[in-house]
């Protein structure tokens, strides 16, 4: 696992929901400062009455340096997402986290706690009682999930040593992978696309609510997949989250086709 940069989720949902200044700690004693509170004057015409936030947030790496000692990106306690965005009314609030890097999601992730698992059946809950679920995305140039067994000591520890327990997440995943060649070379398919790094088992769920898209190849995450002493498999469950099927539950940022018209067009090859 490469070096990485922490995301608070429950300090930011905190700073979210509540409108006050938060800060969150970053690697080498550095913090960053968030500050949502709403303005109190009429200054920026009606955002008095709007948080400072449309639910997304992008985070890059700016050392210098080669592709290989950039930072990822680590997303901590992240059960309980802001209910909070400038479209809260439509949308529910929710969290989209953007970076062209490595992103680590590590433990259950927009359930509200630990939700019931291993009844094997589609209809396993996928948050705890109370809790409704965010819309929630994340993108980057690799999406890894991490059980919420995962602790740092786990960097260090063979494969055999990074044991797993059930995790839950909800979120739209978005990246690249490493594309298949001819002949050869096997890009993982949709059953590997999120990468993982434990020694699961068949008797260890891995609950995925939510949609997989591949849009690119990965610019910095290039290992093929393959590779021995990586990770084992669990027990996969994926399903698409019905919920994205209405434009106004999608995850912020989202983009969106409002209306398509007939124009004028030419055929530029013969």
């Amino acid at each position: 696992m490469m070096l990485c940069t922490s995301l608070d989720v429950s300090k930011l949902a905190r700073a979210v929901d509540v409108n006050v200044t938060t800060k969150i700690t970053l690697p080498g004693g550095g913090l960053a400062k968030i500050d949502m509170k709403v303005p109190n004057t009429t200054d920026y015409g009606d955002a008095k009455d709007k948080p400072l936030w449309n639910g997304v947030v992008y985070i890059h790496d700016l050392a210098s340096g080669t592709a290989n000692n950039r930072k990822g990106v680590m997303l901590e306690n992240g059960i309980t997402l802001p209910t909070t965005t400038e479209s809260t009314v439509a949308r529910g609030g929710g969290l989209t986290v953007v970076t062209d890097h490595s992103a680590y999601i590590i433990g259950n992730y927009n359930t509200g706690g630990n939700p019931p698992v291993n009844s094997g059946a589609i209809t396993d809950a996928a948050t705890v009682a109370g809790y409704t679920v965010r819309p929630a995305a994340v993108m980057a140039d690799a999406v890894n999930v991490l059980s919420r067994n995962w602790t740092i000591a786990y960097n260090s520890l063979s494969l055999g040593s990074r044991t797993p327990s059930s995790t839950t997440v909800n979120a739209a995943l978005l990246s690249g992978n490493v594309p298949s060649t001819n002949p050869g070379g096997y890009s993982g398919g949709v059953e590997n696309f999120p990468r993982l790094l434990e020694a699961w088992t068949s008797s260890i769920r891995l609950t995925i609510y939510g949609s997989m898209i591949c849009l690119f190849p990965s610019i910095y995450a290039t290992s093929r997949w393959g590779s021995s002493n990586v990770y084992d498999v669990p027990s996969r469950n994926w399903y698409f989250e019905p919920t994205f099927n209405n434009p106004n539950c999608l995850p912020p940022g989202t983009p969106n086709i409002v209306l398509f018209t007939n124009g004028e067009w030419v055929r530029l090859n013969n």
